[in-house]
């Protein structure tokens, strides 16, 4: 068996667009707005700043860290009440900080969004 460097730029683009699909619903529930969540993906999806994590094997672990903090953002929204999504939020999480350091920035999206979403109920 052993690696098989061919798939890797494969496994890249699934990667990614799992990531983009996470990132429409994620703007799915904020926006609420089809063309909005629509502009939202494809802005992430074609952002070239993507480019060299799905071109590059070095770029794998800042793929799984994105995706991972994705669906850490998304189980840590449907959380109120549920131990369950919660927990799934601090695994996604604490998986993403150990994919890449820098995902120890999902804290500080999570208080954002809370902070967002109390201002929405408020309005």
């Amino acid at each position: 068996m052993g690696l098989r460097p061919s798939r890797l730029p494969r496994d890249h683009l699934v990667l990614h667009a799992l990531t983009v699909l996470g990132v429409a619903a994620l703007a799915r529930q904020r926006l609420r707005n089809e063309a909005s969540v629509a502009l939202a993906a494809a802005v992430f999806a074609l952002q070239p700043a993507h480019a060299a994590a799905v071109a590059w094997t070095s770029g794998r672990s800042t793929l799984l860290a994105t995706l991972l903090m994705v669906v850490a953002m998304l189980a840590h929204e449907r959380a109120t009440g549920s131990a369950r999504w919660l927990c799934l939020s601090l695994l996604a999480m604490t998986a993403a900080v150990l994919a890449k350091e820098t995902a120890l920035v999902f804290q500080c999206c999570c208080c954002s969004g809370n902070h967002s979403t109390a201002d929405r109920a408020a309005a």
